[in-house]
């Protein structure tokens, strides 16, 4: 497995063609960490595209609200510790209910991938928190939108569709659910990685499945529940080597960089739990 692919894809200028000038909040949405300085960052910029939503229209609304998406992912998921359920479910509603009122079919007019891969994302993320009650109750728009967005487009934000799917699929939450998959998880994972490079105007590259940290994270946790533990011991080695390579060499995949930076303390950690339990 290489996917250090990112050096030779197309470079692309960021941003979107239009007459609406997202420049600042754009600027805004690449200061996003975790860092006192980031996290009002992420703030200002949720503002910033939140201004445009009344302006514009048409591939000008997608892809303000697929930003917005981005940034309430990366701000419930990864400035807020795990145990901060409230905060965290607050957040991910909230981009559900964004995500409805200016991306569902029947308001948009039309299906987009943006709307099926954030519904899930923000759907499975506020699962983690939510009780088993709330998670049952939720159960048939997970599984709607599931169903909907894998028939639709699979290879937006490198596989996303399909490792989210796996993601739910690996979650033991997902078990009352009918939805604990772990054999279907890891050909859904595989397919992710498998992903082919397309054009996003969030990013100045087009990404696909290899540049994306989270799928090699699901990949390995598919290869431990399907009772492969070293194999997944091995992919988080290779992966975190790769990852650390590709920050020596400032070459992490563009526009992704504070994902990419997440994700690496993420395996790192993981590897101490797999080799744990592996030992044991």
């Amino acid at each position: 497995m290489r996917f250090i692919a990112t050096l030779s894809c197309l470079v692309l200028s960021a941003g979107v063609a239009s007459a609406y000038d997202f420049t600042r909040a754009d600027q805004l949405f690449a200061g996003r960490d975790k860092t006192i300085e980031g996290r009002k960052a992420i703030d200002d910029a949720l503002d910033a595209y939140h201004r445009a939503l009344s302006t514009v229209s048409g591939e000008e609304l997608v892809y303000a609200v697929a930003q917005i998406s981005r940034l309430y992912v990366y701000k419930g998921d990864m400035t807020y510790a795990e145990d901060e359920r409230k905060p965290r479910m607050k957040i991910f509603d909230t981009c559900l209910d964004t995500l409805d009122e200016y991306l569902k079919p029947s308001v948009y007019g039309r299906a987009t991938p943006q709307y099926y891969y954030y519904k899930l994302y923000c759907l499975a993320l506020w699962g983690k928190s939510a009780g088993p009650l709330r998670v049952l109750l939720r159960a048939p728009l997970l599984k709607k939108t599931i169903n909907e967005g894998l028939k639709l487009d699979t290879r937006y934000e490198g596989g996303g569709m399909l490792r989210m799917t796996a993601a739910v699929y690996l979650k033991e939450k997902a078990r009352p659910l009918g939805l604990y998959r772990p054999q279907q998880a890891m050909e859904l994972i595989k397919r992710a990685i498998a992903s082919e490079a397309v054009y996003d105007p969030a990013y100045p590259t087009s990404l696909g499945g290899t540049d994306i940290a989270e799928n090699y994270y699901h990949y390995a946790e598919a290869l431990l529940k399907n009772d492969r533990g070293i194999e997944a011991i091995e992919l988080l080695e290779q992966t975190i080597s790769e990852y650390e390579e590709l920050i020596e060499l400032e070459a992490l995949p563009a526009g992704r960089e504070p994902e990419a930076i997440y994700y690496l303390s993420k395996l790192r950690r993981r590897l101490t739990g797999y080799r744990q339990e592996v030992a044991n």
